[in-house]
Order: C-alpha cells, then structure tokens, then sequence
C-alpha cells in the first residue's frame, strides 16, 4: 500500500471514528418550533448524532449563536426551521442563514428544512433551494400545521390540539433519520405563484409594517416595563422608552411575538387584543392543558374556556 493509499485510509478512519454532528438553527414566535426542534434533535441523539441547536429568533440570539456554533466542517447534518410568515420563514432568519458565512455550512452536507404555519411551507423553499445552490444536498422538509395560533386566524378563539397530535413532530423526525441513513436527496418546497409574486415586486413584512399592515401598537396604561416584549422582538423594533415604557420603534413585521408574551395584555393590534383573544405560548402550561382536555381531536375554544382551561392545568393539587 503507498504512503498516499494509508493516509487517506487514516483520514477515512478518522472520520468514520468521529460521532456524526447535527446543527439544528431555528426561530419561533411563540415556541411551536422549538418544541419541533427538540423533536429532531432528540430522534438525532437516538441515532448516535452529537446535536447542536441555537434558538436564533431574535438579534441577540443570532450573535450568540455565532459565539458558540462550532466550525463549518465539524457538521455532516444542516437543518433550518422557522414558523412561516408572508411566505418566508421568519424575517431576520433567512438574511441570517444566507450570509456568506454559512455557505461552508450547507457545502456537500446533509440538509434539511422543517415549518410550522398558518397554511402551507412554501417559504421553506427559498431556503431549501439557497441550501441546495450552495452544494448542499437536500434530504427532507417537515411541515407540522401545529397549532394554527396566528392572531389574525383565531380572532377570538385559539386551538387546542389533542394529545395524538403531538405524535407528529416525533413522526416527522423519524422519517428524517431515516432519509439521512439512506442518502435520499429530494427537492425543496415548491414556492407559489403568489409568494413568487409578492417577492419580485419586492413585498414583504418589512413593507407590510411600512404601510401600517403589520405595527403592533402599546398600550401605556397596561405596560409595567418588565422587558418581555423587547427580548422576544425577532427584529429587534420593540424598546423601552425614556419612562420604562415599551415602544415600537422601525422595523416591526407584525409577528405577534411581543403579543403572546406581554403578562399585562398591553400589546394590540386589529385581532390580536388580549381582552377577546387567548394569548398563546407553546410551553409546559400549554403541553398540560392539552393533557388536560383530553381531547379526542384539536378543537377551538373561546378565551373564556381557554382561560378556565389554563386555570385547571395549572391549578396545585389539595
């Protein structure tokens, strides 16, 4: 055997012996996709994979993020998931993963993209798709229609899903350790014709806010400046003022984040009033409502049944 047949024997070996690594980047509103990253990053760990998962939804996540994310080549397996918004994933993750920075990452790896939505995945394609033109290859998208908590959509009603519909992101993951063992590459979403559309004329959330569509406004009355909705702002556009009270500065893209987060209900806008809508945070509370219910199948409830619902989950056993 020549010396240059040993050592790329060696270098095979090396790598066979080094555990096979996962990087798993993902944003959320309001925790639904956190919940869907962890599904993956556990049915990851199962199948022998050393997992690294950054919650990067807003500015000072995404700079953490870049402190402690290990580099390019120490990763075999990419994936990316966000909650959808007109049409794209969350504004700020896909300029984020897009930096040239992160070329290196997608480069001759495994890749993978998973959403949870209002109605479909498509925005996942536009990464899919810059995952792909940067030589990755492309193995599965996980689309979990989850919880359907959008304030526009559930005016004055939110959804509680049933326990077998927690099954699904677990399913989901599975299917895509099964895809990485066998090497199957597919292609990404497909982008409709409207969101095509509304990306070539140059319409997004950013212009949506512009135009009044998207600004959440503050009430001063009910905010106690506890800061809540400035460290969940995926843009970084919520601040406090000079007299502690929050304020929304350029940038806001109506995500609804600060919303579902205010203790005090002092966010609004159009359908999202916390005084007729539940606010929403996919966490243990809601994990133990759903135990609670025990719903044979997800059903909508008004905020008053929501409210007393939250109030038997989390009441302490006599």
């Amino acid at each position: 055997m020549s010396s240059e047949e040993e050592q790329q024997q060696h270098v095979s070996t090396e790598q066979d012996q080094r555990s096979k690594r996962a990087l798993i980047l993902y944003a959320s509103y309001t925790g639904t996709c956190r919940f869907y990253a962890e599904c993956f990053k556990l049915a990851l760990e199962a199948a022998g994979y050393v997992v690294d998962k950054f919650n990067v939804s807003t500015p000072a996540t995404r700079a953490e993020c870049l402190k402690k994310i290990a580099p390019a080549d120490s990763y075999d397996v990419v994936g990316v998931g966000s909650a959808i918004a007109m049409g794209v994933f969350i504004h700020g993750l896909r300029e984020f993963v897009e930096q040239p920075r992160f070329d290196e990452y997608f480069k001759d790896n495994l890749c993978f993209t998973f959403c949870t939505a209002t109605s479909s995945s498509e925005g996942a394609g536009l990464t899919g798709k810059h995952m792909v033109k940067r030589g990755g290859k492309f193995v599965y998208h996980g689309f979990w229609a989850s919880t359907h908590n959008y304030p526009p959509l559930i005016r004055t009603r939110g959804l509680v899903l049933a326990k077998e519909d927690l099954e699904t992101p677990k399913q989901h993951a599975d299917e895509l350790v099964r895809r990485l063992a066998a090497g199957e590459t597919v292609k990404p979403p497909s982008i409709a014709l409207s969101s095509k559309l509304m990306l070539a004329v140059g319409f997004d959330d950013k212009k949506g806010g512009k135009f009044g569509f998207s600004k959440v406004t503050v009430d001063p009355s009910r905010c106690i400046g506890c800061g809540k909705c400035v460290r969940t702002c995926t843009t970084g556009a919520m601040r406090m003022g000079d007299t502690h009270i929050a304020e929304r500065g350029p940038g806001c893209v109506g995500c609804y984040a600060c919303y579902h987060s205010c203790p005090k209900g002092a966010i609004k806008m159009r359908y999202a009033d916390a005084d007729r809508s539940p606010q929403f945070q996919f966490n243990e509370t809601y994990l133990k409502m759903i135990e609670t219910a025990d719903l044979p199948k997800r059903k909508r409830i008004s905020k008053a049944e929501w409210d007393e619902l939250k109030a038997r989950a989390t009441a302490k056993p006599e």
